[in-house]
């Protein structure tokens, strides 16, 4: 006679730990998978200045801030409150940017354009200092306009003398403006 053992089987503890095993897994890989930070969340905001002497009332209304990535590509321009001097730019992606502030013409049906005379120039100078979005918002960045240069004098010439006077405004190196007076 052969006796044969029989040994009784249960699942459930296999079962549970196969399980608790996927469930592990699972909690990884959801976990790696998930975003630090969404793109396109980030803000960038401050405040402008210009000069208060010798300054005409619509200077601020030609002012702009564009936006550039690290690499000097463009992002985009920021919302303006020109009478508050506020600036923001929100839905900005994850990284490193630069601001260029810059002041343009200002055209108007019954005024024909009007320039200001403000200098353009990078955050923080220079090429500009990088502002880093990576992990939070910058705010309360702040900017101050410098007053453009003139020039002005008597030109005085001989008996029959002939003089072409123009006026010419320069900025960024290239002509914008000449007209003869």
């Amino acid at each position: 006679m052969t006796l044969r053992h029989r040994a009784s089987y249960s699942l459930a503890p296999r079962l549970s730990a196969l399980l608790a095993i996927a469930a592990v897994a699972l909690a990884s890989v959801l976990v790696s998978a998930a975003p630090a930070d969404a793109a396109g969340t980030r803000v960038i905001s401050g405040t402008f200045s210009i000069p208060t002497s010798g300054v005409q009332s619509f200077w601020a209304e030609t002012v702009s801030v564009t936006l550039y990535t690290e690499s000097g590509d463009y992002y985009t321009s920021a919302s303006l409150n020109t009478s508050a001097k506020t600036f923001s730019i929100s839905g900005v992606d994850n990284g490193k940017y630069r601001l260029k502030f810059e002041a343009s013409f200002l055209c108007g049906e019954d005024a024909g354009c009007r320039s200001a005379n403000l200098l353009s120039g990078y955050y923080g100078g220079g090429n500009g200092t990088l502002i880093d979005v990576t992990s939070a918002n910058k705010t309360g960045l702040t900017y101050a306009y410098a007053a453009g240069r003139t020039i002005s004098g008597t030109i005085s010439l001989g008996s029959g003398g002939e003089c072409r006077v123009e006026e010419r405004a320069v900025r960024n190196g290239l002509h914008s403006r000449a007209r003869r007076l």
